[in-house]
C-alpha cells in the first residue's frame, strides 16, 4: 500500500517539476532547455517507472499465494528513495517557491523523509532481504555440492560422471591435460609429456 502511494505522489511532484520547467524562463530559455534540468527530468521518470515495475512484480508474485518478501523488501527501500529524490529535484526546479506553502512540495517532502522509517527503516529491509537472498543461494548450492541439483531448478544434462553440475549450470568439460598451447585437441591423443628411463 505504501509503495503504490508513493508512486502517486512522486508522479504529483513530476508533474510539477515538468509544468515548471516549460513555464519558467531564465536566461532567454525555459528551464526544461537546460541540460541539467534535462538530466534530472529523465533520473525521476526512469526512477519512477522502474519502482512502479517493482510494485506491479511484487504484487503480481503476491496475487500467485508467494509471500515475496524479497520483493516487498526491494520496493519498500527502492520506493522510499525514489520518492525522496524526485520530489528533491522537483524542489530545486521550483527554486525558493518549493520549500513554501505555494506548492505541496514541501509538506510532501517532509513525508517522503518518513518513508525510509515507518514500516520499517531501510537497514532492517536491507538485512532482511540479504539474509533471504544468500540463504537461497546456499539451499541451492548444497544439493549441487553433494551431487545432486536444486529443487527448484530443472535438471540440465549430465556431462560426465566426473563433471557433476555446478550451482549456475553443468561444467564445461575438461581434457584431462588442461588447455596450454602447443596441447593435444580432445579428439586427439596426448602425446607423452615427460618421458622416464625404461
Amino acid at each position: 500500500f505504501h509503495c503504490m502511494r508513493w508512486l502517486g505522489q512522486a508522479q504529483r511532484a513530476f508533474d510539477l517539476m515538468c509544468e515548471r520547467a516549460n513555464s519558467r524562463v531564465a536566461f532567454g530559455t525555459t528551464l526544461g532547455e537546460k541540460q541539467q534540468v534535462a538530466v534530472m527530468i529523465f533520473e525521476s521518470a526512469a526512477e519512477i517507472q522502474a519502482c512502479r515495475l517493482l510494485t506491479l512484480q511484487a504484487a503480481h508474485k503476491m496475487d500467485q499465494g508467494d509471500p515475496a518478501r524479497v520483493e516487498i523488501g526491494v520496493i519498500k527501500v527502492v520506493g522510499a528513495k525514489m520518492l525522496h529524490n524526485v520530489i528533491d529535484r522537483a524542489i530545486q526546479v521550483h527554486g525558493g517557491m518549493g520549500v513554501t506553502a505555494d506548492t505541496p512540495l514541501e509538506r510532501m517532502y517532509r513525508h517522503a523523509r518518513f518513508a525510509r522509517i515507518y514500516d520499517g527503516p531501510d537497514e532492517v529491509h536491507r538485512n532482511q532481504v540479504a539474509r533471504l537472498e544468500l540463504r537461497r543461494y546456499r539451499e541451492a548450492a548444497a544439493p549441487a555440492r553433494a551431487g545432486g541439483w536444486a529443487p527448484d531448478r530443472p535438471q540440465p544434462p549430465r556431462v560426465g560422471p566426473s563433471q557433476p553440475p555446478g550451482p549456475r549450470g553443468p561444467r564445461p568439460a575438461k581434457p584431462p591435460w588442461g588447455i596450454s598451447a602447443g596441447a593435444p585437441s580432445a579428439t586427439e591423443t596426448p602425446a607423452r609429456v615427460c618421458s622416464s628411463p625404461e
